[in-house]
């Protein structure tokens, strides 16, 4: 055969593979975290729930449901999102996963300070203050700006993301996720290899007085 054909046939076959490539893990996981931070910036609240890992909440509400509650409940404005993962991307029996380091910054609006009651002392804007400052960790930071209700608030955390049968990344903030929730919801061969992210892992105060809220 001529090299000359030969040549152009093997630049088809190349060519037709480039254009039918299968985006390799990384990339994949580049991608959901680039759409899922966008996401975030947009407040596409639908969009963060179709990243959510379903079983944080599946036993609770439905996704219309919860969809509901995070319009209700925004009252923060991220301003920034800063995500590392951790690579190489890691499989287990049920697919891949891997974990990756956030750094969030936000503005919040506090509530105003409430008329006088029988508890003067207590406001809805002392609350909310007290929460946020509870919520705090090493390297976290709040600033109040003086004469307004403006806090902006500095945030690190972990997310495990997780790709089931490769039915695309889902996420999961250990921050706004109880211990006993975590131990629930991940796979055994996860828990056997992060054990000592899990085992550091603490509740939020905010987490825990829910929790002594429903064990009423």
């Amino acid at each position: 055969m001529n090299i000359k054909y030969l040549f152009v046939a093997f630049t088809m076959v190349l060519l037709y593979f480039q254009l039918h490539k299968t985006p390799s893990d990384e990339e994949s996981l580049k991608s959901a975290l680039t759409s899922y931070k966008t996401a975030l910036m947009e407040e596409n609240v639908k969009v963060i729930i179709d990243y959510l890992y379903p079983a944080l909440y599946t036993d609770m509400l439905t996704k219309e449901q919860l969809l509901t509650r995070y319009k209700k409940n925004k009252i923060r404005k991220i301003t920034d999102f800063q995500l590392i993962p951790t690579l190489p991307i890691k499989t287990y029996s049920e697919g891949l996963y891997t974990t990756v380091a956030y750094t969030k910054y936000s503005t919040i609006d506090i509530f105003p300070q409430n008329k006088p009651t029988k508890k003067p002392m207590i406001s809805n804007r002392n609350m909310s203050l007290m929460l946020l400052r509870s919520s705090l960790k090493h390297g976290d930071t709040l600033d109040i700006e003086k004469g307004s209700n403006t806090a902006y608030l500095k945030k690190s955390g972990t997310f495990i993301v997780i790709n089931e049968h490769h039915n695309g990344w889902k996420f999961i903030d250990m921050e706004s996720t109880r211990k006993k929730k975590l131990k629930k919801i991940l796979h055994p061969d996860i828990i056997d290899e992060e054990q000592n992210l899990i085992v550091r892992h603490e509740d939020s105060f905010l987490l825990q007085m829910l929790k002594q809220k429903e064990s009423r």
